[in-house]
């Protein structure tokens, strides 16, 4: 529902206020987990400064005793006396760090277990069909679930696209439009039938290759903090200058292009 906060807020005036409502109930936990670790951090930081002090205050008074009780020299004394100091409040700093310590080891342990996990789809692969010679797109009894959910998004879903032809996908949100298109670009495959693209099993084409044959604009379309044209090029590095000037305009794009900056190279538009 935050996602698509726009939508919610198109439909009237009444549904800000529902989704702020929404939006203070969800960050409630988050806030309670916010107080609770800056008072342990405030505690540990307390902690650690008093222990400095006390054992500064420690050290010179066992530094006094040396010095007139057992006639040290001053100067020797105090040298130990510095580098003592100085182990101190780099112990000091090193407790008050404990939190954050924490938090970068769980954060970390989060990264590296994405890092690892194995996926089913390997896009470094060399093996498998490499072209889409014409490029019709059939479904057979196609079962589809996402793996963080329980509930099929396809059922049974048979369906046949005619290669060079034009369709609309048209339904409620959640029927699986998007899910189609992540299909085609196998971000997941299917959990049960067949997806296939030409007669062959769409799990036979080169994942790489294949994603390389297909053009795509996703709902809300996201620019890299580059040029145009290198925005662009992402699709094929190798393209031309005049190759990149065809697709922009096969994409209804270059008009607007050319009406909003000077030239591709440009950064903002």
């Amino acid at each position: 529902m935050l996602i698509n906060y726009r939508t919610v807020i198109s439909f009237g005036d009444k549904n800000v206020e529902f989704v702020m409502s929404r939006f203070d109930k969800l960050l409630e936990e988050p806030n309670k987990m916010g107080v609770r670790n800056a008072h342990l951090s405030g505690f540990w930081f307390g902690y650690s400064q008093c222990v400095r002090f006390f054992f500064i205050a420690f050290v010179f008074y066992i530094a006094s005793i040396f010095i007139y009780d057992q006639g040290d020299k001053p100067d020797d004394t105090y040298i130990g006396l510095y580098l003592l100091f100085v182990a101190a409040i780099g112990s000091g700093f090193s407790i008050s760090a404990a939190p954050s310590i924490s938090k970068a080891k769980n954060a970390a342990s989060k990264v590296f277990d994405i890092i690892e996990e194995e996926s089913k789809i390997d896009t470094r692969s060399k093996t498998g069909e490499n072209v889409i010679s014409e490029g019709a797109i059939e479904l057979k009894n196609v079962f589809f679930r996402y793996p963080s959910r329980t509930k099929n998004v396809l059922n049974s879903m048979n369906m046949k696209i005619p290669s060079t032809k034009k369709i609309a996908l048209v339904g409620h949100s959640g029927c699986g439009k998007s899910t189609l298109a992540n299909l085609l670009l196998r971000m997941y495959d299917v959990t049960d039938g067949s997806f296939m693209i030409d007669g062959i099993d769409i799990r036979k084409y080169n994942v790489r290759q294949l994603r390389k044959q297909i053009g795509i604009v996703m709902q809300e379309p996201l620019l890299f903090n580059m040029t145009i044209k290198e925005n662009i090029l992402y699709g094929n590095e190798n393209a031309s200058d005049q190759r990149i000037r065809e697709v922009a305009e096969m994409a209804n794009a270059l008009a607007f292009i050319e009406s909003n900056i000077e030239d591709l190279n440009q950064e903002e538009v």
